[in-house]
């Protein structure tokens, strides 16, 4: 019997909010995608990255340079159609967003910046509160 896992839902709660200046606190990361996938996760009512990887139809976390080109480039694909689905934004390019968040593994994690991945985190933020307006 496969194990069952729990979908992952967006707490809109954190996306409403801006990124706080102390996250991701005191996580080393390879890469920037590294940092961008905790703050997936953080988004995604706090759930682990290997609930994440797990839920995007991983056994491990495939979000590392040595995960592989095709391992890499697929993760960072369903990545993509994760964030275009709970966010709802309307025209979300997914291929992309794929290719910035391919681009944000080859990037080492900053250390004294926010980096990349905070602007791309960032830019998603304000499409969606955007597209909420929109809504109202």
């Amino acid at each position: 019997m496969a194990e069952q896992w729990n979908p992952i839902t967006l707490d809109e709660r954190e996306v409403r909010e801006d990124i706080p200046n102390w996250f991701p606190g005191r996580y080393t990361a390879p890469n920037q995608l590294k940092l961008f996938v905790r703050w997936v996760c953080r988004l995604h009512h706090r759930c682990q990255e290997i609930q994440l990887a797990r839920f995007l139809g991983f056994t491990e976390s495939p979000f590392k340079v040595s995960a592989g080109g095709g391992t890499l480039e697929r993760a960072c694909f369903e990545l993509a159609v994760l964030l275009g689905r709970s966010l709802a934004i309307p025209d979300m390019d997914l291929r992309a967003l794929t290719d910035k968040l391919k681009r944000l593994a080859d990037l080492p994690a900053d250390t004294d910046e926010y980096g990349e991945w905070h602007a791309l985190a960032t830019n998603l933020q304000d499409l969606w509160k955007r597209s909420k307006k929109k809504e109202e």
